[in-house]
């Protein structure tokens, strides 16, 4: 789609060279500009040996099990992950892309705004259009398909990508609310850890799919276009052909989808609602009533200037024991500092008790699973995890609004920087909310950790060992996860330079070591080892911790960060 006519566009192009000719400082910002595009030459790269990769995957499935349905989970499961990333990149073309401010202020209408976006989302999707090209062009050439089967797996991959395509419309229209964030990063990190012990999970994971293929692709919706591809290969599933129903309904609501988003993205002036008045205890005591959230005349703030009751803290309503010792805990400034991180309240209490719930409706529904069958049970456990870790993640390691962007004068700035909080005291406040919950933490774990191994008959003492270190991990997380969410506000990896480059590459190492030192010791058998990797984890996270926080505090880094840059 083009915005305007060619005409227009090259005579634009021509006055742009002409200009960028006549300035030194245009001509190094255009070097700059060129150093990109070679950097997405290599993105592009990457992104070829990522298929190729994923076509060795699938090849190694067939010679393993020697049946498609098997590969086809496989496929299916990396669609699933895709899916959650696809979902992700149509939010942000629509709603939270950068060109849309600037394409707001150009003659064109909406509908050709949303157009061209929407476009880029389907070239950006292309890639996964290729990636099963190869992936069954892999598989096909593995299990030996004739040459008239050839055109069916090519039929195959244009189907499996629409379906993706319209569940990622589906998704987003639908059912906005879902953590799809959480669920793209969960993916991310079990796919790392799968690839780290690879040696020791590898073969019962791909034993298991092997077993349960025709009921993973039952399961997985990114699997229903692949679930009849054993029928190419003397296959007896016909019961897959009912699949393709659903498959076309799909791919049939992508247009509805589309047209649907296209009601939503609308433009208009974001109107913030007037702020309540933040009233002393006894204010509120003395203003509760129906007329509580209204604001105060002149004669009632002269009363409360008067009295000096404007000098307390404001508080939250301290519900839960959790809460209550947190406050205590806190020094005065902590505590200023805690209503403007969580300015509805520091809520703890509240999490653990609906994870209590969860934790009690698997106690009930993962044995009954069990009287159905093995893949049942392990469904609902594997739901479970899910629900569990998206628990956690709003427990433990909710920032509140201490990193949200603040953009202004073409730059961005952390909330934490405009109230003069530094790494080490925010740091300190994070440590003490985090150990109030530790007992909740290991409590959890401890009695999940048990509870999974008797389900899938193992050892329980192992298990509850497992559980044991697994919290011990994540309370040591928060102090790593802290220093990401520091970086990431900062304009010290916002440009292609060595150092950003030595930057990235020593965090990245540094994760991987701790995620890595995490998994080992979760994935050994309980003995000295494996506490050693334990410990050195843990360790290597607080040294991560402390390492950034000595380059924070002698001013290595840039608190704004350059929009464009």
């Amino acid at each position: 789609m083009k915005l305007h006519s060619p005409q227009f566009e090259g005579e634009l192009k021509r006055a742009i060279r002409e200009t960028i000719r006549g300035s030194p400082a245009l001509k190094q910002e255009y070097r700059r500009a060129k150093k990109y595009r070679k950097h997405l030459k290599l993105l592009w790269l990457s992104r070829l040996a990522f298929s190729i990769a994923l076509a060795g995957a699938v090849w190694q499935i067939e010679r393993r099990t020697g049946h498609l349905s098997a590969a086809a989970a496989v496929i299916g499961f990396y669609l699933l992950v895709m899916l959650y990333f696809r979902i992700q990149n149509l939010r942000t073309q629509l709603f939270r892309s950068v060109d849309l401010l600037a394409l707001t202020f150009l003659p064109v209408t909406i509908d050709q705004i949303f157009r061209r976006q929407i476009q880029k989302y389907f070239q950006g999707s292309l890639y996964l259009l290729a990636d099963l090209l190869l992936a069954l062009g892999t598989l096909a050439a593995a299990a030996g398909l004739s040459a008239w089967e050839w055109p069916a797996v090519i039929f195959y991959a244009l189907v499996a990508w629409l379906n993706l395509l319209g569940l990622a419309g589906y998704c987003i229209f639908r059912v906005p609310l879902l953590p799809f964030q959480l669920l793209t990063t969960f993916s991310f990190f079990l796919s790392v850890a799968f690839i780290y012990a690879f040696k020791f999970a590898g073969p019962p994971v791909i034993s298991f799919v092997d077993h349960y293929a025709s009921e993973l692709n039952l399961l997985l919706p990114t699997a229903w276009p692949l679930a009849s591809l054993n029928l190419l290969d003397s296959g007896r599933e016909w019961w897959s052909l009912a699949l393709c129903l659903p498959v076309a309904v799909i791919i049939g609501s992508l247009k509805g989808s589309i047209i649907s988003l296209r009601g939503k993205m609308v433009y208009q002036e974001l109107i913030v609602r007037e702020a309540h008045d933040l009233l002393p205890r006894s204010a509120k005591q003395s203003a509760a009533g129906p007329d509580a959230s209204r604001h105060l005349g002149p004669t009632e703030i002269e009363e409360i200037l008067a009295s000096g009751s404007f000098l307390e803290q404001p508080g939250f309503p301290l519900k839960y024991f959790p809460e209550r010792r947190l406050w205590a805990w806190l020094t005065p400034r902590e505590k200023a500092l805690a209503e403007f991180v969580y300015p509805t309240g520091v809520v703890i209490g509240a999490n653990w008790k609906t994870m209590a719930t969860v934790v009690l409706a698997a106690c009930v529904l993962v044995p009954l699973g069990g009287l159905v069958n093995l893949t049942t049970e392990f469904s609902l456990l594997g739901i479970e995890g899910f629900f569990v870790l998206c628990l956690i993640a709003v427990a433990v390691f909710n920032h509140g609004r201490a990193f949200a962007p603040r953009w202004g004068s073409g730059v961005s700035v952390p909330t934490y920087a405009y109230f003069g909080v530094g790494y080490r005291e925010l740091n300190c406040f994070f440590f003490k909310h985090t150990v109030i919950q530790l007992p909740f933490l290991a409590a959890t774990f401890i009695f999940l950790g048990g509870f999974t191994a008797f389900c899938i008959q193992l050892p329980v003492v192992p298990g509850l060992v497992i559980g044991f270190k697994a919290a011990g991990l994540i309370f040591a997380a928060r102090f790593a996860i802290v220093s990401f969410a520091f970086s990431g506000g900062t304009n010290d990896s916002s440009r292609f330079r060595l150092s950003s480059f030595l930057l990235i590459l020593a965090a990245a190492i540094m994760g991987f070591a701790i995620f890595g030192l995490g998994l080992i010791s979760l994935v050994l058998p309980p003995s000295a080892l494996s506490f050693v990797f334990w410990v050195g984890a843990m360790l290597l996270a607080w040294l991560f911790h402390w390492s950034y926080g000595w380059f924070y505090r002698h001013a290595r880094f840039d608190l704004t960060r350059v929009v464009g840059q």
